[in-house]
Order: C-alpha cells, then structure tokens, then sequence
C-alpha cells in the first residue's frame, strides 16, 4: 500500500499505532494526519497479504473507492476491505481500530466475509462489535497469553453473527454479546451518575435491551440499584478526596443525588469503612485513610483502589 500525507508543504507528519500479535488476529490502534492512500494490484500481487481489515473509524473520516465505489465513512462508522481487492481512499485527522483476519486463519467465514467487504457494517449488532473493539485497546495491556484464545474466539464468534445471522452463531456469539452490553450499561451509566432518571427503564432505552437482560447482566455485581449506588459513592469519594475540589461534602452529596446527609454518611462508611470528614481530612495528607480490612480473599480482590 502506498500512502502519503494530504499537506506536501507541511513540515513533518504525525503518525501513532498500538500493534498487537494475538495470533488468529493482528489489532493495531491508529492515529495519523490527513492521508491519501492506495492498495493497488500491483501491491496485491507483490505483497501476498490476503488479510481482511475490519476498521472502525473513532475519531475523523474516511473516504473509499473500490470498483468506482466510493464508500463515505464518517466518525463511528464500522468496515470491512480485504486486501486482495485494489482499492484507494482519503482521511482526515484520524483515529481508528483495525482488526486484520487472515484468510487461512478464518477460512470457514470466507464467503461471508468477502461478501461484507468493501462496505459498512451496520445491523443490530455492529454497535456489539464497535463495543468489543474498544474493550479490547485496553484489555490488551494487561492480558495474559493464556486467555488470548478465547478473546479472538469470541470476536470471531460476534463478528460471523453479526455478518450472517443464524441461530448457531447467535449461540455462539452470545458470551461476547453479553461482556459488549455490559460494558455499554456500564459506560451509560459512568456518564450519568448525576441523572436522576439513571436506572433500569434509562439504560434499557440507551442499550436497546429489555429489563429482564438489564437484570440479568448485573446479576454478579449485586442488581443494578446496588451497582449505580457504588459507582456513586465512588465519584463522591474521588471528589471529597480531590485537593481541587473545593464543595462542602453535602453539595457533592447533593449533586450525585443524596438529599440525605445521614443517609449519605451511613452508606459512604459502609461503603469504604471511613466518614466523609475523614476523606476529606484525609486529602491534605495525599490519600485516604485505610479502610476496614476485607473479610475474604474476595472481598480483598475487588476492594476499591479511590485512592
């Protein structure tokens, strides 16, 4: 492939990627000024790369030709090339996630994937996908080589699902659609802490799933209710704690929700086994004081780390 910067005149060029081998699949996170690029036949035949590249475009745009096609891809959008095509395309300041699927690798989801290529990914689970894609940037930092089969297992799972539906690939798609949905409540519910209208009946509406897969997929962290109150008490933890933020502790309270001062206090200590005050004491000091020390290897585990 050839590529070259939009702006001859401007002096440098910047360019960012993350790469990662997990075998099955190559990730890589893409960052570049505007770029002109091509993939022509003579670099299909000269390379011998035969891969598929799902991209999805987080930030910027990106314009595609192939066959007198031309495919516009604004910012959110989710494609699938493959490499074995010429193809040429423009993008502005950008910033994506690209999956590349060898051919020999995925040889039982050739058809369908060349049947997808050279368009947008759209459906009812590409927003899964998308979800997936994001999750994995950050899962990959830490994760250890023996779990690397089953996260391109689980990907490859969601993406033949969400390209050609059927019964069988839903079932087997169905653990990554649950961590992806998760993940999405999650994030919702991160971004609307000081709504509220925050609860079951907002993220089902923002997720697109029904009360009853609401429940079921806060089931381990305790029900939704209970979940929405810790990530509360946290927010106002890190806030009492923070040296910048200068509210009295009941109108940080107050605008996470708490119209209780007792309540809030009752729920804080229970929550982190230290007041308020002390937090906020605590904060000249650089950090908060200790907590009440877990019962179990578990409850030491997922103890929070505010501080």
């Amino acid at each position: 492939m050839t590529v070259r910067k939009v702006d001859a005149a401007r002096v440098g060029f910047r360019a960012k990627v993350e790469a990662h081998d997990l075998g099955r699949l190559h990730f890589a996170a893409v960052e570049t000024d505007p770029v002109e690029y091509s993939h022509t036949l003579k670099h299909v035949r000269a390379s011998g790369i035969d891969h598929w590249c799902l991209s999805l475009l987080e930030s910027g745009f990106d314009m595609v030709t192939c066959n007198g096609t031309v495919i516009s891809l604004p910012a959110g959008s989710l494609h699938l090339v493959s490499m074995t095509c010429p193809f040429r395309g423009r993008t502005g300041n950008s910033k994506s996630i690209r999956v590349f699927l060898g051919r020999d690798d995925f040889a039982d989801m050739s058809d369908v994937l060349d049947d997808a290529s050279m368009s947008r990914i759209g459906g009812p689970l590409a927003y899964i996908v998308k979800e997936y894609m994001l999750s994995m940037q950050g899962l990959l930092q830490h994760l250890p080589l023996s779990d690397l089969a089953v996260v391109t297992e689980s990907f490859a799972h969601l993406l033949a699902a969400t390209l050609k539906p059927s019964a069988d690939r839903l079932s087997n798609a169905r653990p990554a659609m649950t961590i992806s949905k998760f993940n999405l409540a999650r994030k919702f519910i991160q971004e609307n802490l000081r709504s509220p209208e925050l609860g079951t009946g907002s993220i089902c509406r923002a997720v697109g799933i029904s009360r009853r897969q609401v429940y079921y997929l806060f089931e381990q962290s305790g029900g939704v209710a209970s979940f929405i109150k810790k990530q509360r008490l946290a927010a106002c933890c890190r806030a009492i704690a923070n040296a910048n933020d200068l509210r009295l502790i009941s109108s940080i309270a107050f605008s996470y929700g708490y119209l209780d001062a007792a309540l809030f206090s009752r729920q804080f200590y229970a929550e982190f086994g230290f007041t308020p005050t002390e937090a906020r004491e605590a904060r000249l000091n650089g950090h908060l004081p200790p907590k009440t020390p877990p019962d179990t290897l578990t409850d030491w585990l997922l103890q929070r780390r505010d501080s």
